[in-house]
């Protein structure tokens, strides 16, 4: 028997999912080391726990974000959730798998990684590790550039595709949170 699922079932299943993942980023069960570069000054000030979100309103992509920083130290870690549009399931780093339903199971995702930030005088690049993207069916590869304030953190990112499909871009945007008292 098919059940076929109404527009809204599916936008409270994707967002069940996106509950479920970004969850597990917020737990930190495990965010994967980052190569960072910064000034000294500059790790003084990212130094701390930045949550937020990126969007790309030209390919209807957005997702969460997660960066923490230890202070007094150059040991840093991120992560990045990355949702297509209209599907439950996130971006991840390899083509996904045919076969049963538990290999595209939502509760097991694998969110995609920060090869390496540079800050230098409030400025920020960096890139995410190699990714799948379903929409083109190739790998794709992410740079992004920002500027710190207040503690907040905003730029641009850029998004090329291996396979020729030109190139893709958007916002984003974190916000230190606040210590806990």
């Amino acid at each position: 028997m098919r059940i076929a699922l109404g527009r809204g079932m599916s936008r409270i299943l994707h967002l069940i999912a996106l509950f479920i993942t970004v969850s597990a980023v917020s737990a930190c069960s495990y965010l994967p080391p980052v190569a960072l570069e910064a000034t000294p000054a500059d790790l003084e000030m990212l130094a701390g726990q930045w949550v937020g979100e990126y969007d790309s309103v030209a390919l209807g992509r957005r997702g969460s974000l997660e960066f923490k920083l230890a202070a007094g130290t150059d040991e840093a870690y991120g992560a990045v959730l990355m949702v297509p549009r209209g599907q439950v399931l996130p971006y991840q780093s390899e083509p996904y798998r045919e076969g049963p339903a538990q290999s595209r199971d939502p509760f097991n995702t694998e969110l995609l990684t920060i090869k390496f930030i540079r800050a230098s005088n409030g400025s920020i690049t960096g890139m995410l590790d190699r990714y799948w993207d379903p929409d083109r069916q190739c790998y794709a590869t992410t740079v992004f550039r920002g500027f710190t304030g207040r503690g907040v953190v905003e730029g641009t990112f850029r998004t090329t595709f291996d396979c020729g499909a030109g190139e893709a871009s958007g916002n984003w945007r974190i916000e230190k949170k606040s210590a806990r008292r």
